[in-house]
């Protein structure tokens, strides 16, 4: 640790660095470090964002909000801080208008378009040409106005009692230096060194191609800058802001004044290699997979009470934490081709061959065995903990289980009665003649993200199963279990073209309406890209929407608790587990502090850690 440098090891690598058009994972926890948004995390619980950014927060009436601003900040460019900032950042987010079918990479703008007239913006529907007459309607939406130097005003047309959460969340709520993203994104809208806002905007509007996506900048106010990008190796460092303006006074940590100068993400494939690096003190944070896990922590303490403790003197184990996290294999309908053309064969359309696959492996003892109670059986969409309280239903059942005679009644049935009634997207039926579900001769690919070993078990186990079956009774059909890097999987599956594969979805924020859209909704990105489109859960959609809107928590839960039930009678969503957040860490670190909510997929808050010598 002579250099001062915290080395983080991950099998993963960085997607984009734009706040605004990624802000999953493992990008979110380098962007979490460098940008800041008005509201953030006050220590102690997510759900109770403190002013950041921001000196104070002021409801006016339900749709209404204002902020007092923080003077004296300088973004790490060193330009000002003020309400100009904010207003671009957040009209920035809108006019990307990022999210599915557009593909432009540009993801986080529909958690705020959600907040105003929907309508304008392609996630929920719309289909804008982004031209500068669309630009004039987003912004004469004013949700962002200035007050002053140091003040502004937000405006909903679609209140939520999540406001709060969302405006301090990573990505959508980051405040970035109009100058460097204008001056990197459109140097022509700079003219005689004054930024021209509406050109800049005409210039990205619908477009998530930046220059932050995939370099070092100094756009944000945080305690550390992305200094060093490397495109290739997917290196990416940090290096100390040694002009942070200290964080809010009254912080649980104190004032904050990074004390590691350098923090330097690594992409290493491996796992194996990772633990090694971490045993021989060449990285100080590592990913370990659930199945490897006991290469480091005491496997005598787990098998005598449970416990996880490390078996390594010069490592510490920290958790394992809970985060708001639901993962299943999603099963797809009008799936297609890669020239776009429908497949005569649509196994999962019929439920039939859904349950089967879901009652072909046991779940619950593959869990158990590959991640020792790191990850737990999922039985419901909303995971435990999500708000509003009573989301998330203890007590729900799902609609098959770990059955084989089920399953081959399942697999034989849909086999020798095939389904013969099939519709499009948009509802309409589909011609006799276009889609033959007989199974002779058929070949049904499972996918799933090359390095998850947990997915690959159960899918293993559940093809194997059904594939006796077929061959005992002379069916005709295989699975078959298909490894594929994640971006391959995600792009698959956006373009409708493999018939299941392994999906999840991690809180953007903790409440309930950002499970309803994205996971039930014909536009949400699951629905979407699998190509459903159901009436009754739009409506249950919509109905969400408003009692959020209302303030009327009862509705929401009446929503959420029909969403749920629908999902685990119809198995669209073969729930599979709720994972745990384990970390690895060299006892060279002290003051490691990690939030579920603002922290998700390994990575800490590094502005108020330190090294020092590992205690005895």
């Amino acid at each position: 640790m002579t250099d001062n440098t915290y080395v983080i090891e991950e099998g993963a690598n960085y997607q984009y660095l734009d706040p605004q058009v990624e802000y999953f994972a493992f990008d979110n926890g380098i962007m979490l470090n460098s940008y800041e948004s008005l509201l953030w995390w006050n220590g102690t619980n997510a759900a109770t964002p403190i002013p950041w950014l921001a000196s104070n927060m002021t409801q006016v009436n339900p749709s209404t909000y204002t902020f007092g601003l923080r003077q004296g900040i300088k973004f790490q460019d060193g330009t000002p801080f003020n309400s100009t900032a904010v207003c671009f950042s957040f009209n920035r987010d809108l006019i990307l208008d990022g999210g599915q079918p557009t593909g432009d990479g540009a993801s986080s703008g529909w958690i705020l378009q959600q907040l105003t007239n929907t309508k304008l913006f392609t996630f929920f529907g719309g289909s804008p040409d982004h031209s500068h007459a669309w630009v004039d309607q987003v912004l004469a939406l004013n949700f962002c106005q200035t007050l002053g130097t140091y003040k502004v005003q937000i405006n909903l047309l679609h209140p939520t009692g999540a406001f709060p959460i969302i405006i301090a969340g990573t990505g959508w709520g980051s405040i970035m230096s109009p100058s460097f993203v204008v001056a990197h994104d459109d140097p022509a809208a700079i003219q005689n060194g004054v930024v021209n806002m509406t050109a800049y905007y005409d210039h990205q509007a619908g477009n998530g191609t930046t220059y932050l996506n995939a370099h070092a900048g100094m756009a944000g106010t945080g305690p550390y800058e992305i200094s060093y990008v490397n495109p290739t190796t997917y290196e990416v460092k940090l290096t100390a802001n040694s002009n942070y303006w200290g964080g809010p006074p009254g912080y649980q940590f104190g004032t904050i004044k990074p004390s590691i100068q350098t923090i330097d993400f690594l992409t290493v494939s491996d796992a194996s290699t990772r633990i090694l690096d971490l045993k021989g003190g060449h990285a100080t944070q590592v990913a370990v997979p659930a199945p490897d896990i006991f290469s480091i922590l005491d496997r005598a303490a787990y098998d005598a009470n449970g416990s996880y403790i490390s078996a390594q003197s010069n490592i510490m184990t920290i958790g394992p934490h809970t985060y708001y996290n639901t993962g299943w294999f999603e099963f797809n309908v009008n799936v297609t081709n890669s020239a776009g053309q429908l497949l005569s064969f649509q196994p999962f359309t019929d439920i039939r061959f859904r349950l089967a696959l879901s009652d072909a492996a046991n779940v619950t003892s593959d869990l158990q065995s590959l991640t020792f109670g790191l990850d737990a059986p999922a039985t419901w969409m909303f995971p435990p903990g999500t708000l509003p309280v009573g989301s998330y239903n203890s007590t729900a059942k799902l609609g098959w289980g770990y059955n084989l005679t089920t399953a081959a009644n399942l697999l034989k049935s849909a086999c020798s009665n095939p389904l013969t009634s099939f519709t499009y997207f948009n509802g309409t039926a589909i011609p006799a003649g276009v889609i033959n579900n007989s199974c002779s001769g058929q070949t049904i690919p499972l996918y799933y993200q090359s390095s998850d070993v947990v997915t690959q078990k159960i899918l293993t186990e559940a093809a194997a199963n059904l594939n006796i079956v077929s061959a005992q009774n002379n069916l005709g059909v295989t699975f078959t279990v298909v490894p594929v890097p994640a971006g391959t999987l995600y792009t698959l599956a956006g373009e409708h073209q493999i018939y299941g594969y392994w999906a999840g979805w991690l809180d953007d924020y903790n409440w309930a309406i950002d499970w309803t859209g994205p996971m039930f909704s014909s536009t949400g990105t699951y629905p979407y890209w699998s190509q459903w489109n159901f009436t009754s859960w739009n409506n249950l959609v919509n109905q969400a929407a408003v009692a959020d809107q209302n303030g009327n928590t009862a509705g929401i839960l009446a929503a959420t608790q029909a969403l749920g039930a629908s999902a685990n009678h119809a198995d669209w969503f073969w729930f599979q587990e709720y994972s745990l957040d384990f970390h690895f860490v060299s006892t060279w670190v002290h003051n490691w502090v990690y939030n579920s909510e603002y922290v998700p997929d390994q990575f800490p808050y590094f502005a108020i850690m330190s090294f020092g010598a590992p205690s005895s």
